[in-house]
């Protein structure tokens, strides 16, 4: 039915995911709260892949939310939605389709004090901005931690690298070396 989804069990690591793995649910937990908001805004929207790594919750509890510094932050400048971290009821449902419709281009969703949502046409591109989005959290945290002052590119160098970052050509290019650095020799065909 249009309100199943295909999904790894909550708290399996990447590197054991395998198409046995993989479940389907449809009981109204809250991912399935948070999936179907994101399906109900999106139309182009195909995959979602939810990441509560270190660096991407880190980010998610910061008051300022994800800050674009790097290259690979290309891939998300201007293109983030927030949304509350809540129970998961019909109202949070209604919020999340809310954000994302106020962020049209949003390909990463961040749930505050939770994670983050990537989210693409297709399987391999949203696991490419999941693997991209946890980069550039990983480099936020690591130079908020350095306590340095920073230095913050200017917009016009981040529309470039965003320009670049989305080319078509891009993202498909990006899955083959990233499916291999995630999910190492295993059969992952299910996911493409």
């Amino acid at each position: 039915s249009p309100a199943d989804f295909l999904v790894t069990p909550t708290g399996l690591n990447s590197a054991v995911i395998d198409p046995e793995r993989i479940i389907k649910i449809s009981d109204g937990k809250t991912c399935d709260v948070f999936h179907a908001a994101i399906y109900e805004a999106r139309d182009d929207i195909q995959a979602v892949v939810h990441l509560r790594t270190d660096a991407t919750v880190a980010v998610s509890c910061m008051a300022n939310g994800f800050t674009p510094l790097t290259h690979e932050s290309g891939y998300f400048y201007e293109r983030i939605a927030y949304c509350k971290w809540a129970s998961g009821d019909a109202n949070d449902k209604t919020a999340i389709v809310n954000a994302l419709k106020e962020v049209t281009k949003a390909n990463a969703k961040i749930i505050r004090n939770h994670g983050v949502c990537t989210m693409a046409s297709s399987v391999q591109e949203a696991w490419v901005l999941a693997y991209y989005f946890d980069k550039a959290c990983r480099t936020q945290v690591a130079v908020m931690r350095s306590q340095s002052d920073i230095v913050y590119p200017d917009d016009s160098v981040m529309k470039s690298a965003s320009s670049h970052c989305l080319q078509s050509t891009i993202l498909p290019s990006k899955w083959e070396a990233i499916k291999a650095k995630v999910f190492g020799e295993r059969d992952v065909k299910s996911l493409e």
